[in-house]
């Protein structure tokens, strides 16, 4: 199982052609440049990108709060083989982590399940 987990300064967005590779479930409306890029990146290389996957809150899906300001993007991302994806079981951040970073922690669970044969 392949898992990269990065700060891309990617927004992808919602939008249905993204669906490929990301889930409906993201904090930004439209993608920005960064975000095109990861999303073709992630269908050329037979990644999924999981941050869009899950329903929360938008307290749960920023992780980057703008320095002098409230607003928060979701630019980090977590991406898994497209044939593991179901072992990754939800990722989001953790806003009271203190790790001295306009960063929030990105946390994923992941469940991987091991053949016998």
């Amino acid at each position: 199982m392949a898992i990269i987990m990065a700060d891309f300064n990617a927004k992808v967005g919602r939008e249905e052609c993204r669906h490929k590779a990301s889930g409906k479930y993201s904090l930004h409306e439209y993608s920005n440049e960064n975000g095109l890029f990861l999303v073709q990146f992630a269908i050329r290389n037979n990644f999924y990108i999981k941050n869009t996957t899950f329903p929360h809150k938008t307290i749960h899906m920023g992780t980057w709060k703008i320095p002098g300001s409230m607003e928060v993007n979701q630019i980090n991302h977590v991406l898994v083989s497209a044939r593991h994806a179901s072992s990754i079981i939800d990722v989001r951040n953790s806003r009271g982590a203190n790790c001295d970073s306009i960063h929030y922690l990105v946390k994923a669970k992941v469940r991987e399940r091991i053949s016998r044969g």
